[in-house]
């Protein structure tokens, strides 16, 4: 069945990978970014045939009265919603690198605004047993300095997402809160030319998921319409410890979590890890 799907950070990074698999399934989407590149929209205008639809939407989530026109553009080429997905933009690894507390803590703000902004425009669209699904920034896998921020910003969305799904439920409509690393998988090589030392200490946390796993148990999650999505055993694990420790305790917990994710790659062969 042909379903109409929305999808914001759709450029690159999981926003893109979540795009081409509705794509392949045949589905009709909607795609929005900050811009897209000629290369994005010939990959993914590749993938679907003629009787499909695949529109893109230029927009800054942040610009509520430009993403409230971009959104009924949306709806008028492709018909309303029947899933609507929030995806943060990915950054890449250089602005990883360049990465600072200052940035960190406006760019969880940042993601705090766009996500309400785009509840907020697309809920007047969601009809009977349609889905909304909010996907955090970079929810478990953060720096040990930056757990108190992260876990303050996670804390705002998941309210907001039980908030949003007790107004929709009488409408039939479900919502889901999604927790799934920002950091992209980083080969050997690009560890060892990125100097931030967070950006290599996240991937190691979360190195058991690739972009691949990441998005089928993604997929898997959406499909299932789940309350609560969170992508991987160590990011349950960090995510739930951090909920629960204070941040002084943070640190040699997410120490040994680290620890042992090198003891376990290091008796995997190097095959298992883009498996």
């Amino acid at each position: 069945m042909i379903r109409r799907v929305f999808i914001t950070g759709a450029n690159s990074g999981l926003g893109f990978e979540l795009a081409k698999q509705y794509i392949k399934r045949g589905d009709d989407v909607a795609l929005f970014d900050i811009r897209f590149s000629q290369q994005s929209k010939h990959a993914l205008r590749t993938l679907s045939d003629d009787s499909q639809y695949i529109e893109f939407f230029a927009v800054d989530m942040a610009d509520t009265q430009t993403l409230a026109v971009q959104v009924n553009n949306a709806v008028v080429a492709i018909g309303e919603p029947e899933v609507a997905i929030y995806c943060p933009r990915t950054k890449n690894i250089e602005s990883l690198a360049k990465h600072s507390d200052t940035n960190n803590h406006c760019s969880l703000q940042a993601n705090i605004i766009r996500t309400l902004n785009f509840s907020a425009v697309i809920r007047q669209y969601l009809t009977m047993n349609s889905h909304l699904a909010l996907i955090t920034s970079h929810a478990p896998m953060t720096p040990f300095e930056y757990v108190q921020d992260q876990r303050i910003a996670d804390d705002v969305i998941l309210n907001f997402a039980k908030t949003q799904r007790q107004e929709l439920k009488p409408d039939g409509i479900k919502v889901s809160v999604i927790y799934a690393p920002e950091t992209p998988y980083l080969s050997e090589c690009d560890q060892h030319n990125c100097a931030h030392t967070n950006t290599k200490i996240i991937n190691k946390v979360s190195r058991y998921l690739t972009q691949d796993r990441r998005v089928t148990r993604l997929m898997r999650g959406l499909d299932k319409q789940k309350f609560m999505v969170i992508l991987g055993f160590q990011s349950r694990l960090s995510y739930s410890l951090s909920r629960y420790l204070p941040s002084w305790m943070m640190t040699p917990v997410m120490k040994r979590i680290i620890k042992h994710s090198n003891k376990n790659n290091m008796l995997r062969s190097p095959n298992e890890h883009t498996r």
